[in-house]
């Protein structure tokens, strides 16, 4: 059965892409490959030259070229109600369905860290996508090592112009890195006077959280020899909590009776009612209040008890999932939608020397303050792999000292002969009070240059020099496995040990009116000064995740970690014309480059030590990569305004690119334009292009953390079909039917420095264009293709041990079982997995862009409609040369994975009348279907599980009005029908926000109404 789920970098992409057409108010494809007019007031762009996104050589704008241009204007943001200009490149229709690191996939390792947006273009992944301001790289920012991408949050939204996104490879003419294509972000220079610009948007269903403002104040002036803007812009994103929408609050596992068709799962203790966070199967809640006890010393059974009534003398056996606690309330206070708070500065200017061929010197800045947290749920939960020891009966230890060197005064002496059998080891299950993580990040980036004519013919050149650096500041608070350590061996508190640090026994426990303090405060039989406090885990307030406050202070603390990313380029680039044919003018580029970029990640002292207690660690990432690069490029009219030859021209571009680490690369990109009429034109692009493994994939230093996906052989004898080959693997192993891990494994990630080869990647595609003159209609269909060679990234734990023991082979040479070590002799955990990074054999994406506008009066009233879609064909995917590949074309695609729908679409109809705009957007996401891998089993009946979601369809309204010397208003409301995310059951760990599957194209805000005033003087 096909892993359609599977935990990938990316899923893929590329595109020769559609649209040579405007679109309105939402992504919006570029005729002539130019920004595209406000839609409401059509104009002729005119014969000016410019430098349009995939091309260094300035160009008429009417020159239709062969990398069509996706252009989304400020006037399409301001009706379109966008929020950030995140929201704005990570809408479904700009990334072609796949899903994006965006404020609401929290609670995973993730590029740029917690509170990071980032934006993948077709699928091949942030890594592979090329952000430019002005032309000119962004480079990562954020917190951890895994900086690989430009944040989305260090951009300005107050001076932005206009962006322009090329959906295909460009790397013969940006370099490493635009593999899936390029975005561009255009600032204004041209403003005279000051503007000032408000905006909120507050969601209707959540009380009031999720609510967003964001205020700017710019003011620019030009004058006869250059241009001065300044910029500040200042954006609060509220916070979204579980407990802040009903829809949120009581995820369960949305499985069914294969007889009955009516939902079963996890019920409430005493009843048959469902019960909300059920943990027994797909682990939507977290397990608590209850304690895992051994018998050790007899019949070695496994029993799960909790307290009567909060009393620690009368124990209940809730071996059965249905009778165990239900979830604890803090997991209502969890973070769904990060805060994010942010204070941008933007200064751009330029002056006209009037020497060097009148020379003009220009700089530009941008710094951002960004500062973000996420509140979460931890649990504390025993694990010997871990702490180092069991916490034993006396009676354990005394007869095994060797093994079970610790025993507890605190142990509960009801459940030394409870029911079920004697224990004489016991681990606890329990939900403290919230947790925090916090990130602050200072963003430079300042460049400068000098730019004018050589004196022969138009030749021009731009000599520019850009330093850009992140600074940021990370924590995380969380347990410290030393000081858990130390507060699980209590020894009796000598005479003059301070209150302060001692814990008194309950009676009903083996110490009972004893005060003890940790051996750690006891050097020779005396107090030595230390604080640990001993932790009576087992005292019913405890369990119920009440802690001691001295407890919880003393083993959670606050880990600070830091990181710096800095890049230098320094580039020179002339470009003018040639000489002259008679269809036009040959143009020309000619440049070169140095970049270095480095980064210094380091964490916490209990990271790099290993002791962040079931939590990734991680050593201190360093490294430096050096590159230098020469390009050339070239555009060519071959004929124009002949008989069935209305126009033809060639364009080409070639890149020589050598890397310190990983050599010399040449790329190519090689297009034309076929025009046999004035209203019909077929283009078509071939290209290859290079990525050199980012610093993160060659440098992570040691990465580790705990398995959060299930054993897959827990419980295997109640769960799976004995003929199922994940039974028979586990079987073979030993294990008992009854199996329960006692520990997680752990994953370590490590760079591949030079094991790694840099990728290589071919695309190619092809389409037409329909600009009827009869009618205001345009129409674009284009074809696109790529493939990547030997793409650099990781399997994912969940997927090789997926793999692994769904596999005929399995230990017999499966390469998936060859990453997972050898379980755990006396308990049969499993140990480590290995998920270093690795050149995977390929990646291939397909499909189909369609792009339609239509523009027309009726009256008074001028309208234009615009349809875009995109069709994915394949995404196909081959970890080895040995296997088979798969394809995951319209299967559950999450953030870092292949997947998507096969369909995504956006119809915009605005009509406009004098001072005022309406417009009306419907948004097409398809449908998406797993099969399922590993089937859930309730009270031993295989449920039957849903893993496919039915077409989504959102629709926003609003109306802009333009009062003369007043300003100009926008009123708004997007998904006006509140329409839902899709939901999904919890099945084989996908991730899910309440019962909703977490697709970043799907509005997890619901209907909610935006506001914003323009007023400039």
């Amino acid at each position: 059965m096909k892993n359609q789920h599977r935990l990938l970098p990316t899923a893929f992409a590329f595109s020769t892409s559609a649209s040579a057409i405007a679109l309105a108010m939402m992504p919006v494809a570029a005729h002539a490959q130019t920004a595209s007019l406000p839609s409401s007031a059509p104009a002729d762009a005119g014969d000016e030259e410019v430098v349009v996104t995939g091309s260094r050589i300035r160009t008429p704008s009417n020159f239709e070229t062969s990398s069509p241009v996706t252009v989304i204007t400020k006037a399409d943001t301001a009706l379109a109600g966008n929020r950030t200009v995140a929201e704005i490149l990570q809408d479904s229709n700009v990334t072609s369905g796949t899903a994006q690191i965006n404020n609401n996939f929290l609670g995973y390792v993730s590029e740029g860290g917690p509170g990071a947006n980032t934006v993948g273009l077709r699928g091949l992944g942030s890594q592979r996508t090329l952000v430019l301001l002005n032309g000119r790289r962004l480079p990562p920012a954020g917190v951890g090592p895994q900086l690989i991408s430009a944040d989305l949050n260090v951009l300005p939204n107050a001076v932005l112009s206009r962006v322009e996104i090329l959906k295909e490879g460009a790397s013969s003419v940006y370099g490493s890195d635009a593999v899936g294509g390029v975005i561009n972000l255009i600032t204004d220079t041209k403003l005279n006077g000051v503007t000032l610009d408000g905006y909120s948007s507050v969601p209707f269903n959540s009380g009031g959280a999720g609510t967003q403002y964001r205020l700017s104040v710019t003011a620019g002036k030009t004058f006869e020899r250059g241009h001065i803007l300044a910029s500040f812009e200042y954006r609060d994103v509220g916070a979204v909590k579980v407990g802040d929408r009903e829809d949120f609050s009581c995820p369960t596992d949305l499985l069914t009776s294969p007889t009955t068709g009516l939902p079963i799962g996890q019920t409430v203790p005493g009843g048959t009612t469902l019960r909300c966070f059920p943990f027994a199967n797909g682990g939507v809640g977290t397990a608590q209040n209850y304690v895992l006890g051994i018998s050790a010393l007899t019949t070695g059974q496994v029993n799960r008890y909790t307290y009567a009534n909060g009393n620690i003398n009368t124990p209940i056996n809730v071996n059965n999932t249905n009778i165990r606690p239900l979830a604890n309330q803090r997991q209502l206070q969890e973070d769904v939608y990060s805060p994010v708070r942010t204070y941008t500065g933007y200064l751009n200017g330029s002056y006209e020397l009037g020497i060097l061929g009148d020379a003009e010197i220009y700089a530009e800045g941008l710094f951002t303050h960004r500062e973000s947290q996420q509140e979460f749920m931890g649990q504390i939960s025993f694990d010997p792999t871990q702490i180092g020891f069991e916490v034993a009966s006396p009676a354990l230890s005394a007869a095994y000292p060797g093994y079970y060197p610790v025993s507890s005064p605190f142990f509960p002496t009801s459940l030394a002969s409870a029911a079920g059998g004697s224990n004489d080891i016991l681990r606890v299950f329990i939900v403290p009070p919230i947790l925090k993580s916090k990130q602050k990040v200072d963003f430079y980036r300042v460049n400068g240059g000098l730019r004018g004519s050589t004196g022969i013919g138009d030749i021009r050149y731009d000599a520019n020099f850009q330093y850009s650096r992140s600074q940021a500041t990370y924590s995380l608070q969380n347990i410290d496995t030393r000081r858990l350590r130390a507060s699980l061996q209590p020894v009796l508190a000598p005479a003059g040990t301070p209150a302060g640090v001692v814990t008194t026994a309950l009676a009903g426990e083996l110490g009972a009116g004893n005060a003890y303090t940790c051996a750690s405060n006891v050097t020779a039989g005396a107090y030595n000064g230390g604080t640990c406090i001993a932790g009576d885990f087992f005292n019913p307030q405890s369990l119920q995740g009440n802690l001691d406050p001295r407890l919880f202070n003393y083993i959670y603390g606050d880990n600070v970690g830091t990181t710096m990313y800095e890049q230098k380029i320094a580039q020179l680039v002339i470009d003018g014309t040639l000489f002259r044919l008679p269809a036009g003018p040959v143009g020309f580029a000619l440049g070169g480059e140095y970049r270095s970029d480095s980064i210094d990640d380091n964490p916490s002292e209990a990271s790099q030590t290993r002791n962040l207690y079931n939590y990734s660690s991680s050593g201190r990432t360093r490294g430096t990569s050096d590159l230098w690069e020469v390009f050339g490029e070239v555009k060519v009219p071959l004929i124009k305004d002949k008989p069935f030859a209305y126009a033809l021209d060639f364009n080409g571009s070639v890149r020589y690119t050598n890397n310190n680490s990983y050599g010399s690369s040449t790329t190519y990109h090689v297009g034309g334009n076929y025009a046999p009429t004035n209203f019909l034109r077929f283009r078509g692009t071939y290209g290859t292009s290079f990525r050199a493994p980012n610093l993160y994939e060659q440098f992570v230093a040691d990465q580790s953390g705990f398995s959060t996906t299930p054993d897959p052989c827990r419980e295997y004898g109640s769960r799976l079909a004995p003929t199922s080959n994940v039974y028979k693997n586990c079987a073979s192993e030993g294990l008992p039917l009854n199996f329960i891990s006692t520990g997680s494994p752990e994953i370590f990630t490590s760079g591949g420095g030079k094991a790694l080869r840099a990728e290589t990647s071919t695309s190619w595609g092809g389409g037409f264009v329909v600009e009827p003159k009869f009618a205001k209609v345009q129409l674009a269909v284009d074809y696109f293709n790529t493939t990547v060679n030997g793409e650099v990234s990781q399997l994912g734990a969940q997927t090789i041990l997926q793999r692994c023991y769904e596999s005929s082979d399995f230990r017999a040479g499966n390469v998936y079982c060859s990453f997972i070590g050898a379980r755990e002799s006396v308990q049969n955990t499993l140990t480590t997995v290995q998920n270093a990074y690795l050149n995977i054999a390929s990646q291939q994406v397909s499909g189909i862009d369609f792009d339609f506008r239509y523009q027309f009066e009726l009256g008074e009233l001028n309208n234009i409609l615009s349809v875009k879609a995109t069709r994915i064909i394949h995404q196909n995917y081959q970890p080895f040369a040995e296997l088979p590949t798969d394809d995951y074309n319209g299967t559950l695609g999450n953030q870092g994975t292949a997947g998507g729908p096969k369909w995504v679409g956006t119809a915009n109809l605005i009509v406009s009348t004098g001072p005022v705009t309406f417009r009306y957007a419907a948004n097409y996401v398809g449908p998406m279907t797993n099969q399922v891998n590993t089937a859930d089993f309730v009270g031993g009946v295989q449920a039957v599980s849903d893993l496919h979601t039915a077409p989504y369809v959102k629709q926003d309204l609003s109306v802009q009005l333009r009062i003369k010397d007043l300003g100009e208003f926008t009123l708004g409301m997007n998904n006006v029908f509140d329409r839902k995310p899709e939901m999904i059951s919890s099945t084989d760990g996908l991730p899910r926000i309440g019962n909703y599957f977490n697709y970043s194209g799907y509005d997890f805000l619901g209907r909610s109404v935006f506001v914003e005033i323009v007023r400039k003087f």
